[in-house]
Parts: structure tokens; C-alpha cells; sequence
């Protein structure tokens, strides 16, 4: 992946630049557009421009705060909330905050922009793009904050060779307990408890209360009967701790609303179905997890061959995610277009029941594609389509529309 881009007209200090064009060509998404710049001296670049889409490949383009004031900005981006559960939303969050766009005007700036964003990214469960964003910024422009985000977005990616040398370092150059609790692990990832133990005392010194890690810190060291029973307040630092210890994560790991933390939980391998599932199907709904991902997690699902035979009345008995994973599979199952109509149709009846219809429309969409619109299911139809169209299949949905418009 190529690195972001900054805004083509990003005001250079202390003058501002003439504007440079941004290409027209559209990127691929995902990938950042590059503004072409000619020979000569090259613009100074702010920082806070950089960013992953121009408005060729779906940003909000470069004058996106040009009448907006900064200390507005500075106030309002931290609020934008993480755990949203509209895709339209999630989408147009991710927009913004991956945008190219100059930065707003205003005297005496409090607060990095690009700093927050980073944060933001990572709240929503965004850790590849947040990563991306830092990795454009020159070392020398990374604050502490960034820097932080940085070492988190790789804790969630279990790259812990990598934060392990962020860690070495910002030890000493940047104070805080993040770094000096990463500065313990790391010690103990280097199989020198002793140091760590250390570590972990001068992190009690400071008022720490982290019970979870002053435990992994035993248990790392070597004490087999160190072992977290609760964690309801999981840090990415104590996620990481806890795979490093294969110790199994406790069932109230959380919390439950954070994107971040139920992505991470739904790809832990040390953590116990039930819980998983949960934390993908949380996940999912946020936006923090592919819907594809989600329907592999409810393939993975287990079931009793009886409840398998008998898929409806114990979705009924079981309610939540269990439900949906269980119709899931007994549709995915059939091979008749019948019964996989009937359970399709049940499990969009939940998603309309309880607000995720869009999350398992996409989850089953690989399900209801290979299903061919015809008049024997007519009575699927309408669910069907409807549900094509949450997935933004309007070509295939139409196909059953004229079905059910055809039956009535």
C-alpha cells in the first residue's frame, strides 16, 4: 500500500505554497492518491493533510474544513463516536478521517489533527489504517499521543516485535505508564523477569490499581498460579499479556462497546467460543469486523447434530447470537432452495426484530446469491429482496422483486 498523501494545497509555512493538482485518477480502495508534484523545491507539507482519500477515490476533498474553525474541530472529532452501528455511518466516519483535506484555520492550536484521527481510527477497531496514517508522518513530527496510538494499533496486530522496539525507543524519552507497562512486558517477551519485576514495581510506585497486569506479570515470570479471572476493562497491552501467557480469557472479558477490543476478542485464539462469537457478532455490528469474518465465525459455530435437525425451534430457545449462527449454518447447510429459504427467512426475521438485519443480510449474502429467483419461492420474495438491497446487490435483487411482483 502505498504511504497517504497530504493535501495538494496544504498551506506551507510561513507562506503558503501555490496549489498542485491532485491527480484525477481514481486509487484503489484502500490505497492513498498521490498529488503529481513537479521539479523544483518541493511545498512544505502539514502533516495534518496527510491522508488515504482524495476526492477522486471517495474523500471528502482537500477544502473539507475550510469553513470550519479550528478549535471546533479540535473540540468536536474526539466525540465522534466509535461504536456506530450504521453502515452508512461507519462509512462516512472512516471518510472523514482518511480524507486529504488542509487543515482548518485558527491561532494557536491545541491539538494535533492528526493525532486524533489516529485515535479515532483505532477506537473504531481501524488499527491497518491507523497505522498506515502514522507510518506517512515524518519520526521526527510523531508526538507522544501518536506515538501511543501507534504501539497500540501494533499490539492489536500481535506485532510485538515491533512494539517492542517502540517501546525501547520511547523508554525514557517519552513518560507515562503506557510505555513503561509495555517497557515490562517487553522485558518479559526477552525472558528477563527480573527486570521486569522491576519494571512492574516502579509501575506500582506510580498508583497503578491494573490487578490483570500486575497478575500476568507473575505469571509470566513463571508463577504457574498466577491466572486472571476477570478482565471486563481489557487493554490491548493486556490482550496481548494474556496470549503470551496462554492463559484463556475470562468470560467478562471486555468492554462490550469498545470496536476495538470485541475485534480483538473475536480473533483470539485463546479466548472460549461463546465468547467469541459475541465479540465478532459486536464487532461485525460496529463495523470493526468484515461480515465475511462474521460468517465464518458462524460456521465455526458448534452445534449438536439434534439442534442442527431441529434449527428452528431451537434458534427459538437460544435467542441472541447463538440463534443466528445456528440458522446460519442450517441454511448453508441445505442444499434445496426450500430449506434454505426457510432459514434464511427466519434469520432475517431476527435482524429485523433486533436491528443487525443489514450485518446478516451481508453475512448471507453468499448464501442468497447462489439461490436462483424463482416462482416456487415466491413467498421468500420479498426477504429476499430486501435483503439484497441492504447488501447493495440492486441487480440481483430486482431479479426477485419481479418474482414477488409476478405472485401478487
Amino acid at each position: 500500500m502505498p504511504p497517504p498523501a497530504a493535501a495538494s494545497d496544504a498551506p506551507a509555512k510561513p507562506e503558503p505554497p501555490s496549489a498542485a493538482p491532485i491527480t484525477t485518477e481514481t486509487a484503489k480502495p484502500g490505497e492513498a492518491s498521490v498529488a503529481p508534484v513537479s521539479s523544483g523545491q518541493l511545498p512544505a507539507i502539514d502533516i495534518e493533510s496527510l491522508g488515504m482519500l482524495s476526492e477522486a477515490n471517495g474523500g471528502f476533498g482537500v477544502n473539507l474544513w475550510a469553513e470550519t474553525r479550528r478549535d471546533i474541530v479540535e473540540a468536536l472529532l474526539p466525540r465522534l463516536p466509535a461504536a456506530l452501528t450504521a453502515p452508512s455511518l461507519q462509512s462516512l466516519a472512516r471518510r472523514l478521517l482518511l480524507s486529504i483535506a488542509s487543515p482548518p484555520q485558527g491561532q494557536n492550536p491545541a491539538k494535533n489533527l492528526m493525532t486524533l484521527r489516529v485515535e479515532r481510527l483505532l477506537a473504531m477497531g481501524d488499527a491497518a489504517n491507523a497505522q498506515e496514517l502514522v507510518r506517512a508522518v515524518p519520526a521526527r513530527a510523531v508526538d507522544a499521543a501518536m506515538a501511543e496510538a501507534r504501539a497500540t494499533a501494533l499490539l492489536f496486530s500481535d506485532d510485538i516485535a515491533a512494539v517492542c522496539q517502540e517501546a525501547r525507543q520511547r523508554l525514557g524519552a517519552t513518560p507515562g505508564l503506557f510505555w513503561d507497562k509495555l517497557a515490562v512486558f517487553c522485558d518479559l517477551v526477552a525472558r528477563d523477569p527480573a527486570k521486569a519485576q522491576l519494571g512492574a514495581a516502579m509501575v506500582r510506585d506510580q498508583g497503578e490499581k491494573d490487578a490483570a497486569f500486575f497478575t500476568l506479570v507473575d505469571a509470566l515470570s513463571g508463577n504457574a498460579r498466577a491466572g486472571v479471572e476477570s478482565l471486563p476493562e481489557a487493554t490491548a497491552l493486556t490482550l496481548a499479556m494474556m496470549r503470551a501467557a496462554n492463559q484463556q480469557l475470562p468470560a467478562d472479558t471486555g468492554p462490550r462497546d469498545k470496536p476495538a477490543i470485541l475485534a480483538a476478542i473475536a480473533r483470539a485464539a485463546n479466548a472460549p467460543p461463546g465468547l467469541r462469537l459475541d465479540a465478532a457478532h459486536r464487532a461485525a455490528l460496529y463495523g470493526a469486523l468484515a461480515p465475511g469474518d462474521l460468517a465464518k465465525m458462524f460456521e465455526r459455530a458448534e452445534f449438536a447434530p439434534a439442534q442442527l435437525a431441529s434449527a428452528f425451534s431451537e434458534a427459538a430457545k437460544l435467542g441472541g447470537v447463538q440463534a443466528r449462527a445456528l440458522l446460519y449454518r442450517a441454511a448453508k447447510n441445505q442444499t434445496q432452495p426450500q430449506g434454505r429459504a426457510e432459514a434464511l427467512r427466519a434469520l432475517f426475521a431476527l435482524g429485523r426484530q433486533d436491528g443487525d438485519f443489514a450485518l446478516l443480510a451481508l453475512a448471507a449474502l453468499p448464501l442468497l446469491k447462489e439461490m436462483p429467483a424463482q416462482r416456487e419461492q415466491a413467498w421468500f420474495a420479498a426477504d429476499a429482496g430486501r435483503a439484497l438491497y441492504a447488501a447493495g446487490e440492486q441487480a440481483v435483487a430486482k431479479g426477485w422483486l419481479a418474482v414477488a411482483e409476478a405472485a401478487s
